[in-house]
């Protein structure tokens, strides 16, 4: 008899537990730390931001080419360059007796300290209290992937390019800059030596896709991405660092960049996200 009491009782728990975990999916529905693949990140993200939101806070939402973007309820818009953005901070959510508020922040590279992103949105349901913690995990993962495609991206244009920096090599005079990249060049060397290395990094990368044979464009670009770090910003340095060393393999300092390479290299294993 004792058995039997005993075994009803463990059954009327299990049954409860279950009922429990039926009333609340969205307590657990993304107990995983980190999304199994691209399609699942951005299935906890249409959820979490589209279907738990109390009002529209966020519409439109939609992801082309790596970059999301969306509409806010104030008429507002939002770009995520998920290549660009080199963390994602989960911003301590605020609860009221109706409902509870969540904040997403993300940082973008070059504009680390100034171009803060930042999504707030109110969820009716007051047991989601892991909301912004998915939005935090999902977008991590975006990010990390979509730079591992531009690092991909990066390598099959190095590959394309050695044929012109070697053409480029033999030509007894070199092609002048055109007109347009030289404005860009005197925007960047004035915006460096006024130490605003994300203007200088915006506008040698302009020049530089422009007239890409120019080897000292390609590395000052390097080197102020690599001031910058990150893994966006280890791996521009990276991929500019390289193009020098294609256009002139036997300059002076040649082994000195290949060495920063390496440097960078194991940097950005340890760069977030």
């Amino acid at each position: 008899m004792r058995r039997k009491r005993m075994f009803r009782r463990t059954v009327w728990s299990l049954l409860c537990l279950g009922l429990l975990l039926m009333a609340l999916p969205g307590r657990f529905a993304y107990s995983q730390s980190a999304p199994r693949d691209q399609a699942e990140a951005w299935n906890w993200i249409q959820k979490t931001w589209l279907k738990t939101a109390k009002k529209k806070d966020v519409s439109d939402l939609k992801m082309e080419n790596g970059v999301i973007s969306g509409e806010t309820k104030n008429g507002g818009t939002f770009r995520i360059v998920l290549a660009l953005t080199n963390s994602v901070t989960r911003v301590r959510q605020r609860v009221t007796a109706t409902y509870s508020s969540y904040t997403v922040q993300w940082y973008e590279f070059p504009n680390v300290s100034s171009s803060i992103g930042a999504i707030q949105w109110h969820s009716f349901n007051r047991y989601r209290s892991d909301d912004a913690q998915t939005v935090q995990a999902a977008l991590t993962y975006l990010a990390h992937a979509a730079q591992e495609e531009q690092a991909a991206k990066d390598a099959a244009d190095l590959e394309s390019f050695q044929p012109k920096a070697e053409a480029w090599r033999q030509l007894a005079a070199k092609p002048a800059m055109p007109e347009e990249a030289q404005r860009h060049q005197v925007l960047a060397e004035y915006a460096f030596k006024n130490k605003d290395v994300p203007k200088a990094i915006t506008e040698y990368d302009a020049a530089l896709k422009i007239f890409p044979c120019w080897p000292d464009g390609q590395s000052n670009l390097a080197n102020l991405a690599a001031e910058v770090g990150t893994r966006p910003g280890y791996n521009m340095a990276i991929y500019h660092m390289k193009l020098y060393l294609a256009l002139v393999p036997n300059a002076p300092d040649a082994k000195a960049a290949q060495d920063s390479i390496f440097i960078w290299e194991d940097k950005r294993t340890t760069a977030t996200p």
